[in-house]
């Protein structure tokens, strides 16, 4: 559970004297290839050109080291940066100055997000990274209608409650093994997760992946958005959803173009889209429900859910029991993949789900075993293991309606 005196994710920084996404770049080059993978993020994904930044007044809740506000700088966006951390403000003035980009700052403000105030209004505000972890979260969800332009711009992205699952195992392998060996939290995790982490690019240090993900207090189910749910008080409080990764939107409705849905129309479209979505959701690949009976489709997600929680709690009670239970927990999701009712993009994805359930189940197994020795082996031999890192971060793009 999270510790109290860290009830806000940038106190957890502060005292860990850690900035988790600074990256340290040097060259123009570093600069380039990250702002180009962003540049696909924003096109590819989330269908936000970047040209649409420029000359915008753009406002970042949260921007740690300033990575991304480089990007929205090249882009043309006009900057106000609104970071609480103030061992963050050097290095954020450090690379505007160094990137000839510091004419697109026009202010930076150390304040917390429920305290600010501004009488500008915005195109763009983006909250990436902690915006999850800030509840009620009709706080925010206010504060940024008083903020935006009609018609304007909200990225945000967050950990999803089913797409957080394969997260929460590593948090588990963590914890479990910690508890084993009594090694300080980056050697642990050094010993489990080497193989792991160098199977992927990275712009972050180790250290700082293990302070943001395996020892965050904040990474933990209560924090965790339902995709359902948000987007339904997304359209309780005046918004329209834009885009997300993964999609959200029911891409399967055909109609005659001229023809308008209204918002709730889109709404349920939508709904009913994540749902048999969920399955997909929580190993990191297309796996589509195409049962009919939309009870049938809410028990896979309850299910879903409740695996998820069941995880989540192995974490603080370690003991072998709470273990099994989630191992059993496993077996209905390997029985789903292996009927006639999910779609996946081949046979050989779907049986790879289907492997991966396995392995997870193994993973449990020898977890109740408390031999560290076999776990760290299997962590850094298993193929599917190592490759599999689910898709625990969501983004979404809302849009403000015109009042």
């Amino acid at each position: 559970m999270t510790n109290k005196k860290d009830d806000k994710l940038f106190l957890y920084y502060e005292r860990e004297k850690t900035l988790p996404t600074f990256a340290r770049f040097k060259t123009v080059e570093d600069l380039d290839k990250y702002e180009s993978q962003r540049a696909r993020i924003f096109t590819e994904k989330l269908k936000l050109p970047t040209q649409l930044f420029k000359g915008i007044k753009l406002l970042e809740f949260g921007p740690d080291s300033g990575e991304n506000s480089l990007a929205f700088a090249r882009w043309g966006a006009s900057l106000t940066l609104v970071e609480p951390n103030s061992d963050a403000h050097v290095p954020i003035k450090n690379y505007l100055e160094n990137f000839g980009l510091k004419d697109k700052l026009d202010v930076l403000v150390e304040e917390e997000i429920s305290k600010f105030t501004s009488q500008k209004k915005y195109q763009f505000i983006d909250a990436e990274g902690f915006i999850y972890t800030f509840r009620p979260e009709s706080i925010w969800l206010n504060l940024f209608k008083d903020l935006l332009d009609d018609q304007g711009f909200c990225l945000i992205n967050y950990y999803e409650a089913s797409g957080g699952f394969l997260e929460l195992i590593l948090k588990l392998i963590h914890a479990k093994t910690k508890t084993l060996r009594g090694l300080s939290p980056e050697e642990n995790a050094w010993q489990l997760f080497e193989s792991k982490w160098n199977s992927i690019p990275h712009t972050r240090s180790f250290k700082s992946w293990v302070m943001d993900v395996l020892e965050n207090p904040f990474v933990r189910y209560e924090y965790f958005f339902d995709a359902s749910e948000l987007c339904q008080q997304l359209f309780d409080y005046g918004y329209s959803v834009y885009s997300s990764w993964p999609n959200y939107q029911d891409t399967l409705s055909i109609y005659w173009h001229k023809m308008q849905l209204s918002e709730a129309e889109k709404l349920n479209n939508n709904l009913d889209y994540i749902a048999r979505s969920r399955l997909g959701f929580l190993l990191g690949k297309k796996l589509f429900l195409t049962v009919q009976s939309s009870e049938k489709v809410k028990e896979i997600n309850d299910y879903a859910h409740q695996l998820t929680r069941v995880v989540d709690h192995a974490i603080d009670d370690l003991d072998s029991d709470k273990i099994w239970q989630a191992y059993h927990y496993l077996e209905p999701i390997k029985n789903i993949l292996i009927g006639d009712t999910v779609l996946a993009n081949s046979i050989q994805d779907k049986q790879e789900a289907i492997k991966l359930v396995e392995t997870l189940q193994t993973v449990m197994q020898l977890l109740t075993k408390n031999d560290s020795d076999d776990i760290e082996q299997f962590c850094n031999t298993n193929p599917l293991f190592i490759k599999s890192w689910g898709i625990p971060y969501h983004f979404i793009v809302f849009q403000k309606q015109k009042s």
